[in-house]
């Protein structure tokens, strides 16, 4: 079966975002199918007309106001280090390598409306490709909800994430209709499900895909490392937590271990961390995955890297994350719920909590469960 899959996949500093994008493809290519990425990458992500940001101005004063503060409030320009550390990363060397793609680059809605990519089969997912609360966002709406499709493509999500806990009346009264032309909808967090029930739409909540694959398709990629001593592996995102790097290399070194502290998402400078004078890696994929798997202990505030920690058996800890973003912790404690493990959380920098970490199995049925659910979409569509 030829089958078409859009999610993200552009980034050059989300590790996690490229992951899932991979891991997705090749389970459905060892299984026989021509699955591909369709390279959907918008120029104009939410363009939207003057008459309909007016409209939604009207009904949603206090989500304008918070986006008007977004964009008066200083925005943290990609320095030249972080330039020339993105290339370090060098995400498209494994783009390159790993993933295969459609001929055609969409750089909008219309377009995949008028050369839909060819494909007995689309699957949307995963990542937080449906983390929309606009409802005049037709383009991203359409395009994210597969709404270009030909009436004989099947149309299915495996793993797709709001990446909230709630949506909005209006955007539910907008995606309903679509997702009632889906064969089957499965969702990443149990959050999703909940807003699935709402529209009273039928899904199944399933592993991330970057699950699908085995330990040992990822030590495949693996690379040698370049430290002989125990070390923490950090790895934080640009959400807004509190958390201080400079207080964990005090307590790294009071116990003897090195730091191997990695960003993404090129916001970081505008958090909360008090980190500029910590030397930062700048890994390519296989190296994060090599030093990621080698750690004694992690630290992050990412899915993927915990979700990675769980699969590698690491002794990992959650930095939670406050403010705006404060609702997004649903995706790790769902992942963290749905694996079967105990979830640890560093809260005031209190760094003591990880002498008491164990390695836990994850829940292999949970996994198992999903690649039924991924594998059945075949059965029912042939």
């Amino acid at each position: 079966m030829k089958i078409g899959i859009m999610t993200f996949w552009w980034s050059n500093d989300n590790y996690g975002q490229l992951l899932q994008c991979y891991a997705l493809q090749k389970y459905l290519r060892d299984r026989g199918h021509d699955a591909f990425l369709i390279r959907y990458k918008p120029d104009n992500y939410k363009k939207i007309s003057f008459s309909q940001k007016v409209c939604f101005t009207i009904k949603h004063p206090f989500q304008t106001l918070t986006a008007l503060y977004k964009k008066i409030k200083p925005i943290t320009v990609l320095s030249e280090l972080e330039k020339i550390g993105n290339e370090k990363r060098d995400f498209d060397a494994f783009r390159n390598s790993y993933i295969i793609t459609s001929e055609c680059f969409y750089k909008s809605y219309d377009e995949l409306v008028s050369n839909p990519p060819e494909a007995d089969m689309y699957i949307v997912g995963s990542d937080q490709i449906w983390n929309i609360n606009n409802e005049y966002a037709f383009d991203v709406i359409n395009a994210w909800f597969l709404n270009f499709a030909p009436e004989k493509v099947i149309r299915t999500s495996y793993s797709a994430s709001f990446g909230r806990n709630n949506l909005s009346t209006p955007v539910r009264k907008r995606i309903k209709p679509l997702l009632e032309k889906f064969s089957s909808v499965t969702v990443r967090e149990n959050s999703g499900k909940n807003i699935c029930n709402k529209m009273r739409i039928n899904s199944e909540v399933v592993c991330d895909p970057t699950l699908l694959l085995s330990v040992g398709a990822y030590r495949k990629l693996f690379v040698p490392i370049k430290i002989t001593k125990n070390y923490v592996f950090c790895y934080m995102l640009s959400n807004t937590c509190t958390f201080s790097v400079r207080k964990l290399s005090r307590w790294a070194k009071d116990n003897h271990l090195e730091i191997i502290y990695v960003t993404g998402n090129v916001g970081w400078l505008s958090c909360d961390y008090e980190d500029e004078e910590i030397e930062k890696s700048y890994l390519t994929i296989p190296e994060w995955l090599s030093y990621l798997a080698n750690a004694e202990y992690v630290i992050t505030n990412s899915f993927h890297c915990s979700l990675f920690s769980l699969f590698f058996e690491k002794k990992v800890a959650i930095v939670p994350l406050n403010g705006a973003v404060k609702n997004t912790n649903n995706r790790i404690d769902s992942l963290f719920s749905n694996l079967g493990v105990k979830k640890t959380s560093i809260n005031k920098n209190n760094f003591e909590v990880l002498k008491s970490l164990r390695s836990q199995k994850i829940n292999a049925d949970f996994i198992e469960r999903s690649k039924n659910i991924l594998n059945s979409f075949e059965v029912k569509n042939v």
